[in-house]
């Protein structure tokens, strides 16, 4: 890596969760990579099968895990 290029580490320590809840008030969770679009689009395939999901973005400040949810 040369000294042009920077390395966003608060990036790299992101992880998105899609999490949803069936009608029958079962819970699931699942890590996508850490690229919001791509989060996104795994959230647009549980929502075709009739399912509304939702994004949480888990980042560290600070030395410690924060989250919170993405609209």
């Amino acid at each position: 890596m040369s000294n042009d290029e920077h390395v966003d580490h608060a990036k790299l320590q992101q992880r998105y969760l899609i999490h949803y809840e069936s009608p029958l008030g079962a819970r699931f969770s699942a890590e996508t990579p850490s690229a919001e679009h791509l989060a996104r689009r795994v959230a647009g395939w549980f929502l075709e099968d009739g399912y509304p999901a939702r994004i949480v973005v888990v980042t560290v400040e600070d030395g410690q895990p924060v989250a919170r949810w993405i609209d």
